[in-house]
């Protein structure tokens, strides 16, 4: 996501995706390497969000409108749900190799970033912020994408990178207050090294 999450968007996943997931290099992801409710309730917990299960889709009431996540190419999806307040998409995909896995990331952060730019500048909470581990690299990006009830649609999202292995994680949440930047960074990390077991 993310994030691990992190995360960070609508669509729905197959059930098959929670259990052993087939990535777009024919090889199979394993179920460690996407985020688990214990440890979304870890990271988020303290921000009132501890209430984690799988699920096979994305609500509705948090599939937002204008977001800015994209999935890797062939990649399988793990969806978590908070009730109907936040769900966490990651989506895995694993390239032949390193440097193609590397390019792949590349054109994700790409796509995100000029989707991001796009917005207005009051609608933007991170741009890109990068956070890098022995085990890879993540870049964070957060919008703003207008009121729903007396809540705010926040979407952020985790372009990591690990190995052979990319993801991209979003996480769609209805806030009054923005995630931490510190937690954040938090969910990145989880996520490039969850990642690295699937590369």
């Amino acid at each position: 996501m993310v994030v691990a999450a992190l995360a960070l968007a609508a669509g729905a996943a197959p059930a098959s995706a929670d259990r052993t997931s087939i990535s777009g290099a024919g090889d199979q992801v394993p179920l460690s390497a996407y985020l688990s409710p214990a440890a979304a309730d870890a990271v988020l917990g303290s921000w009132g969000l501890d209430g984690w299960k799988r699920g096979r889709f994305v609500p509705d009431a948090l599939r937002f409108a204008h977001s800015c996540s994209t999935d890797p190419p062939g990649g399988a999806s793990s969806v978590l749900r908070d009730d109907e307040d936040a769900s966490i998409r990651s989506v895995i995909g694993t390239r032949e190799t390193q440097a193609a896995a590397t390019r792949t990331h590349a054109r994700l952060v790409n796509r995100v970033e000029v989707c991001v730019l796009d917005r207005g500048e009051a609608d933007r909470l991170v741009l890109g912020a990068k956070v890098k581990t022995d085990d890879g690299v993540a870049r964070l990006f957060g919008l703003d994408l207008g009121k729903a009830r007396s809540a705010h649609n926040l979407e952020y999202v985790a372009v990591a990178h690990s190995g052979r292995a990319v993801e991209v994680s979003t996480f769609h949440v209805l806030a009054q207050d923005t995630l931490p930047p510190r937690t954040l960074r938090r969910l990145a990390v989880e996520a490039v090294d969850r990642l690295s077991k699937a590369s």
